[in-house]
């Protein structure tokens, strides 16, 4: 499920009052908009031994624009009963996330995107336990076309702490989206 109502002058299609903007005025800069929005997902599959783990994730996100700026925070609690299939327990999740946006020109955006997350894993021997990250994303996306978009991100991670030593990682990311 995800209802998401939007509150604000531009409507999800990009239509708004005739009398909001001039030609040539950029409407979408002129937008003063809140979107809420809650999501869940609830399911079961076949787990690792001859059961079958229920799973279900939870979350809930609010986002402000306010003409070239966007911003937006938001939580999910996810729980998974049996997913080893041995009886161990439930492996749980939580996470924190928060994005930024700022139009520089009407093609061209800087990012920033931050995520906090936390699992706990059922205890069976090496990798049980708990472990957090936080992970941070800074890039710039430019459109190519309305539909087609160049992004280039940096994959940080600052803490980066497992049941298992790993070092931290980090990458650049180039990528071409395409929505339809």
């Amino acid at each position: 499920y995800k209802p998401r109502p939007k509150l604000g002058r531009l409507g999800l299609d990009g239509s708004h009052h005739a009398t909001m903007t001039t030609a040539g005025s950029f409407g979408q800069f002129q937008d003063r908009t809140v979107v809420v929005e809650t999501f869940g997902y609830f399911g079961r599959e076949p787990n690792a031994g001859d059961g079958e783990s229920r799973h279900r994730s939870f979350g809930a996100n609010i986002r402000a624009i306010r003409g070239p700026l966007d911003v937006g925070v938001g939580a999910v609690r996810s729980v998974d009963d049996d997913p080893y299939g041995a009886g161990l327990g439930a492996l749980r999740m939580r996470s924190l996330f928060a994005k930024a946006e700022y139009a520089v020109l009407p093609w061209l955006f800087g990012s920033f995107k931050a995520e906090w997350l936390t699992v706990s894993v059922p205890s069976a021997g090496e990798g049980s336990g708990a472990f957090r990250q936080h992970h941070v994303m800074p890039g710039l996306a430019a459109l190519i076309r309305q539909n087609v978009r160049l992004v280039a991100e940096a994959d940080l991670y600052p803490e980066y702490a497992t049941p298992i030593p790993r070092s931290s990682p980090r990458g650049v990311w180039l990528r071409l989206d395409l929505a339809f």
